[in-house]
């Protein structure tokens, strides 16, 4: 169960999210007909688990690129049923017990799922997980500057 602070954190990060599609820190390129909220929560659910992934630890090589095992990562875990048993595969194979997620991102992309896993499955899991990776730099100096403490 989140706590008072944790879920008011959690609400400034979807706020700042927004901010930056609309400002276009960070853009997604349509076709005719998509909702950008299927690829901006899916890049923010995979920015806050990169985010949460200790890559000393799973990235050992200097031969091996975090990048790389997360699109692994992303691939294997992208053959679930459902959005919430994908986050506890990709959660589980980065050995991560958990990630604070609002749940009406969840929500929405269970929703549509069928579009939010077609955004992981194929070719498109490499443009995603770079979203998600661009996003989680953008997560982690907002927090650097306290824009989300």
């Amino acid at each position: 169960m989140l706590n008072e602070n944790e879920y008011e954190r959690l609400k400034k990060e979807l706020i700042l999210l927004d901010h930056w599609v609309e400002q276009q820190e960070i853009v997604f390129p349509l076709d005719e007909g998509e909702r950008i909220e299927t690829y901006k929560y899916m890049s923010y659910v995979l920015a806050k688990i990169y985010l949460r992934a200790d890559w000393r630890k799973i990235a050992k090589s200097p031969k091996i690129r975090s990048e790389d095992v997360f699109q692994h990562k992303l691939k294997v875990a992208g053959v679930q049923d459902s959005i919430p048993k994908f986050v506890g595969k990709l959660c589980n194979l980065l050995s991560l017990q958990n990630v604070s997620l609002h749940s009406s991102v969840i929500d929405a992309l269970e929703l549509d799922k069928k579009r939010a896993f077609a955004t992981i499955r194929d070719e498109n899991a490499i443009y995603i997980s770079r979203k998600a990776i661009e996003l989680s730099q953008l997560l982690n100096q907002a927090y650097k500057e306290g824009k989300l403490s």
